[in-house]
């Protein structure tokens, strides 16, 4: 095995690890996201302390991730197969382990939503389902903090309820950001995989040329084949043809010679 096989596959376990260690983040996570979900109480900003720790720890893997992945594409020989099994591999679990972050983030999201639209309900602030959806647009809009200003001055017991909300739209703002990123990232590694496939596809498209080339030869050597085959026959047939006129011929002269001399 060649230092450079070595050095390549050390790469490939390297980045093996870290990915495993990104699937268990995002299954760390997504737990999380269920018991956050419904928890309201003195337990829940530590949770939410944890879940900042978690989406922080797991931007800063994918980013290490993402690097070497792009490091590792420039050492790789895309003609030798047995290096870019290897590294493909990686490199689309990559992607799926992005898809799979992408579609817990939306989800919590959608999560995070709900519990904003719950807790104005539970708050009876008369709000229609279009209001909330326009509050969810945009939070800073001054109608909806003044709504929310004068509730807290008319009700003690609703500062919690209030600061739920105000953390779940938080929280909706990060996902925004972090969905955004994961987007760009997933897009930046989609190119990367174009640009690998280019090279591969022309030497496909090289390997089917010859085989296409081989072939037509063949078609043409069994074509020639064929011909000077067919010739042969024929020039058999017009000896056999020269023989047999040639026998008649004389034939026809020894009969003749013949005659005449019986006449005599």
């Amino acid at each position: 095995m060649s230092q450079e096989y070595q050095a390549i596959l050390s790469d490939v376990q390297n980045i093996q690890t870290q990915l495993r260690i990104y699937d268990q983040l995002l299954q760390n996570i997504s737990n999380l996201h269920n018991v956050i979900y419904s928890q309201i109480d003195e337990n829940s900003e530590v949770n939410k302390g944890k879940l900042d720790n978690l989406a922080a720890e797991i931007a800063k893997l994918q980013q290490g991730v993402a690097n070497k992945i792009k490091q590792l594409s420039t050492k790789i020989k895309f003609h030798d197969n047995e290096h870019y099994v290897h590294y493909s591999a990686i490199r689309d679990q990559f992607l799926s382990l992005i898809r799979k972050q992408r579609l817990i983030e939306y989800n919590w999201k959608l999560s995070c939503r709900n519990e904003v639209k719950r807790q104005i309900d539970l708050m009876s602030l008369d709000l229609s389902d279009a209001q909330i959806d326009d509050y969810l647009a945009d939070p800073e809009n001054e109608i909806y903090q003044s709504i929310f200003k004068r509730y807290l001055l008319s009700n003690e017991d609703a500062k919690m309820a209030l600061n739920e909300v105000e953390h779940r739209m938080k929280e909706i703002k990060n996902l925004e950001k972090r969905m955004n990123d994961l987007a760009i990232l997933f897009k930046e590694m989609e190119e990367l995989v174009v640009q690998q496939e280019e090279p591969i596809d022309k030497i496909d498209t090289n390997v089917e040329k010859v085989v296409v080339d081989l072939e037509s030869g063949i078609t043409h050597t069994e074509q020639a084949i064929h011909i000077a085959e067919q010739k042969r026959k024929n020039k058999k047939l017009l000896i056999s043809i020269i023989f047999y006129v040639c026998a008649i011929l004389l034939l026809s002269i020894f009969v003749a010679v013949i005659v005449t001399v019986s006449l005599h």
